[in-house]
């Protein structure tokens, strides 16, 4: 809680270099201060005309009040017993006492209210009303229109709500600032600490989701209104397949039943206790059903586990301190659960409200999977108890539900454009809706309903691969892209192809250039949909790809990784294809690290492991549904350094190998790409002699080899015998690779490669190879590096 010193060294230090170099910051105050004046000069005649008591509800010089603008009450501006009641509050003789007049002031704002709503609209403009107070009491009401707002920024100031509405939390709010920084002087110094009290809450509120702001979630720029000032602070919602979709039935008094469940925990206690005191407010439940609703309060962040124990978070002791249920609750439901915001939304439109089965209609053409009503039963009960939505009879006496005034607050946060949370028709076999039934708490993200990938036919990727100026100079057989291709879409939750062979024949540039070419026939960004993992020989279990819980960082967090990220951003586009290449797979044993993945792909409705813990941790869930838009591509270096595949990781791939290098073709794209006619002519000759000696005992070289050599040749300059920095290069880069025993092809091929080299005139390769046959008939083993 800020102290009052704070208080007024930060009013003197961060917010005035904060107006200074917030560019509408004066003109803000100066509308602001404009309309206070007109208010508190116009005369009793002009106040009671319609004309002003239009500019007294709508006008924005102050602040705007966002969608609350749509709550229309045309009638009220001719009502002259309001505007009579609105002019006697100017006169109001205000308590002196703190407490005393922000009861007296809730009173007062009630009062209106109640003359408003019904009565010139079933919605209750709140927010309009909130503004004529902080014109009417410029001393005592601040620019902060709501309550959640305003919530915010008490819990800012360590204060409580002490049974207070809006208006009297302001009042509180209001001698604090005064406390801490004087009594204002004047309207205008009155004003300063109002907007003060803005830059505090601006300071406090942070995103409920870390999700950054895309256009749907842009407040337009018009929303602010012709006092520009602040705009209003959007809600950023999870994307749609990222949210749960749905959530359990409860019973009535869950909500005291979790007040009371974080209350316990305030000193810590284990999941049992916690499970018993949730039993003594829900008897009916048994300690299963408990045991998944004591889950559930974690995953809402109200308890979190230290030190072994459970104890609240700041959310959890806002709720038991008394606040709000849907200050506290709301931010999470809404942008966490699938179905929360599209109710908010069917319902902001229609003061009226909707039946339950009318209700359940609407948000099927949400998403179509919900067959029933179960869902948006369980929705509508976890909004009205968190106190979102009321129920009322309607003319036709039928039970209807509509917002309450909570709920009218937070549907304004809501983006202006909520298609992109809407999901696509579906065929899916029974009823989505079976998982919420029984009061069973919400497990792990559940599978999405099948979305139909969009796959690339094979001639769009063929076309890229040969179009692509980056992909032109690979070179491999015709005919592997398409296998390659097929097999990636022959299983659609097998999407798994291993490269295996000689080290430099292309294996991981084949799958780079297959992955950009698919992308590129689908026009999508290579970058965000391919990622390259090398391998490393200490790893011994899965966290290198799919991260761990670290308990030692400061504060203990999940330590993610490039793949799960990848892994979790391709299950929630599950139309759109993703491709993870594991280079060299084979370096530690693929078992042990690629457990999880060989599970998960093997079945038709599998889920992916990612840590033990029962819940998610920083966001990442225990597990997700195995991603069927995932496609993996591994490399495999087959020698005596790497380790021998098992029939587990054979069986859930397709190997295709790549033993030899077309040197010839190579060449032409050599030529095109980066070599000299006359440095091809004199080393190319050479190397196709070696490549076909060591063929036989496979300690043949690939296209990198080549390419390195004639390089290196290249560069050298050309002051130096070609012949001599040849030469150097098969000493260096082809030899130290010939290595084995007596026993096959190996001392033929090493007889070949010396005549060569003697041919060529190659001396210290010749030297070397000779000194090589020596040691391999005496020792029967020979390396070409010692």
């Amino acid at each position: 809680m800020p102290e009052t010193d704070d208080l007024k060294t930060l009013f003197d230090t961060d917010f005035q270099r904060h107006r200074e170099e917030t560019s509408w910051w004066t003109r803000w105050e100066q509308n602001y201060l404009a309309h206070v004046e007109k208010v508190m000069a116009t005369d009793e005649q002009a106040w009671l005309t319609p004309a002003f008591q239009e500019f007294l509800w709508e006008d924005e010089g102050m602040t705007s009040v966002g969608l609350g603008r749509t709550v229309v009450i045309k009638g009220a501006f001719k009502d002259e017993k309001l505007a009579r009641s609105l002019w006697d509050l100017r006169s109001l003789s205000l308590e002196q006492d703190t407490m005393a007049r922000a009861r007296q002031l809730d009173a007062q704002f009630e009062r209106l209210l109640k003359m408003v709503s019904p009565a010139h609209n079933e919605r209750r403009p709140a927010a309009k009303l909130a503004r004529i107070f902080a014109s009417i009491f410029p001393y005592d009401v601040l620019c902060v229109l709501d309550q959640h707002q305003t919530h915010v920024l008490r819990r800012s100031l360590g204060m409580k709500k002490a049974g207070l509405e809006l208006i009297g939390q302001h009042v509180l709010i209001r001698q604090r600032l005064r406390d801490a920084l004087g009594t204002p002087g004047n309207v205008k110094e009155a004003i300063e600490q109002s907007t003060f009290a803005w830059y505090l809450k601006e300071r406090a509120e942070t995103p409920v989701v870390g999700v950054e702001e895309t256009e749907v979630n842009k407040e337009p720029p018009e929303a602010a209104g012709p006092g520009a000032g602040p705009k209003l602070e959007l809600l950023r919602l999870l994307p749609a397949d990222a949210q749960r979709k749905g959530l359990p039935q409860i019973p009535k008094g869950i909500i005291s039943a979790f007040s009371a469940v974080v209350r316990v925990a305030e000193h810590g206690s284990t999941r049992q206790e916690l499970i018993s005191v949730f039993q003594e407010y829900i008897p009916k439940f048994n300690a299963r059903s408990a045991d998944s609703f004591i889950m559930l309060v974690r995953r809402l962040g109200l308890l979190e586990l230290q030190d072994n124990t459970l104890r609240p978070t700041a959310r959890g002791r806002e709720l038991y301190e008394g606040e709000a249920p849907s200050d506290v609750l709301a931010p999470v439901l809404i942008t966490q659960i699938f179905g929360v915001a599209q109710l908010l939304h069917e319902l902001e439109a229609l003061p009226a409200g909707l039946t339950m089965s009318e209700l359940a209609g609407r948000l099927r053409t949400w998403y179509p999977p919900w067959k029933t009503d179960i869902t948006a039963q369980s929705i509508a009960s976890w909004c009205e108890q968190i106190g979102l939505l009321t129920r009322k009879p309607g003319p036709d006496k039928l039970l209807r539900f509509s917002l309450s005034d909570a709920g009218v607050e937070w549907a304004s946060k809501l983006p202006r454009n909520l298609e992109p949370w809407r999901m696509k028709d579906t065929s899916i076999d029974g009823d989505d809706d079976e998982g919420l039934k029984n009061n069973a708490a919400p497990g792990p993200i559940g599978i999405n309903p099948p979305a139909e990938l969009r796959t690339a036919k094979f001639e769009d990727v063929e076309a890229a691969l040969l179009s692509t100026p980056s992909l032109k100079h690979l070179v491999f057989p015709p005919h592997l892209p398409g296998l390659v291709h097929g097999a990636l879409h022959a299983l659609d939750h097998k999407r798994f192809v291993l490269l295996a062979g000689l080290s430099g024949t292309g294996k991981t540039s084949l799958a780079r250039a297959y992955a950009q070419a698919y992308c590129t026939a689908l026009k999508l960004p290579f970058d965000r949909h391919y990622l390259q993992i090398a391998v490393r020989p200490d790893w011994t279990d899965p966290t290198a790809l799919l991260g761990y819980y670290n308990p030692l960082s400061n504060p203990p967090a999940f330590e993610s990784t490039s793949t799960l990220n990848l892994l979790i951003e391709a299950q929630g586009n599950p139309e759109q294809p993703y491709f993870l290449c594991l280079d060299e797979m084979n370096l530690a044993r693929v078992e042990h690290y690629f457990a999880p993945f060989l599970s998960a792909m093997e079945g038709q409705s599998t889920f992916l492991a990612i840590h033990a813990e029962r819940d998610g941790i920083d966001g990442i869930p225990d597990r997700i549904p195995w991603p069927r838009n995932l496609f993996i591509l591994g490399t495999v270096n087959m020698d005596e350094t790497t380790h021998a595949f098992s029939d587990k990781v054979l069986d859930r791939a397709f190997s295709f190998e790549l033993w030899t290098a077309d040197l010839k073709a190579w060449r032409v794209q050599a030529a095109l790409s980066f070599a000299t006619t006359e440095v091809l002519d004199d080393v190319l000759p050479v190397l196709e002699e070696l490549y076909q000696a060591l063929l036989p005992a496979r300690r043949h070289f690939g296209y990198r080899t080549c390419h390195e050599i004639v390089a290196f040749c290249q560069g050298v300059p050309a002051t130096i015998d070609r012949k001599v920095v040849l030469d150097m290069a098969i000493l260096t880069k082809i030899l130290p690779k010939v290595r084995g025993d007596d026993s096959g092809p190996l001392p033929g091929a090493l007889e070949a490669v010396i005549k060569i080299c003697t041919d060529r005139g190659l001396k210290q390769s010749a030297a070397k190879a000779g000194d090589m046959r020596i040691a391999l008939k005496a020792m029967g083993v020979v390396r070409g590096f010692s």
